[in-house]
């Protein structure tokens, strides 16, 4: 008896979950094929549909063909502007927002520029910079949670301005 009922349970959980899976492939992408590091530490699929990856040393996207990548050194002092992204989220403008290990940047997509964002005059004489960005589900585009050593903060994107 048990035996009929593992066999008629097993054969209900293919039919129901066999539907689901067709046509569906898992693929690895690793260094092989494209991908800048194996150290990919946050990622945002755009509002173009585009796979935004951040990692070490680098920023990118993945069109479904192949990855791109945007160079994260600094043209005048051909240093990279942070060495570490943490996070990064879309604005409504379709620019990026990235937080990294050496504070907040935004990402011009057109120029390919980044652009350092002070979040509070005292960030430099503390010595720390913001150090996280949390993205929660249904926040507004215009706003950004930051969060540093003192607390967490809200970022108004279009203003520029910490609430």
């Amino acid at each position: 008896m048990k035996s009929i009922y593992r066999i008629t349970t097993t054969l209900l959980t293919f039919f129901l979950l066999a539907p689901c899976t067709l046509g569906q492939t898992n693929r690895l992408y690793t260094t092989r094929q494209g991908l800048v590091t194996s150290d990919i530490t946050s990622l945002c699929v755009d509002s173009r549909g585009l796979a935004w990856l951040v990692g070490k040393n680098s920023v990118g996207y993945f069109d479904g063909q192949q990855f791109h990548y945007i160079p994260v050194t600094n043209p005048e002092t051909g240093h990279p502007f942070f060495s570490a992204a943490k996070g990064i989220k879309e604005d409504k403008k379709g620019n990026f927002w990235i937080m990294s290990n050496r504070g907040l940047y935004h990402l011009d997509v057109h120029t390919q520029k980044f652009k350092y964002v002070s979040l509070w005059d005292s960030e430099k004489e503390a010595g720390y910079a913001a150090s996280q960005m949390l993205d929660i589900p249904g926040m507004p585009h215009t706003q950004l949670i930051v969060t540093e050593g003192q607390g967490v903060h809200y970022f108004d994107t279009e203003k520029m301005e910490v609430k």
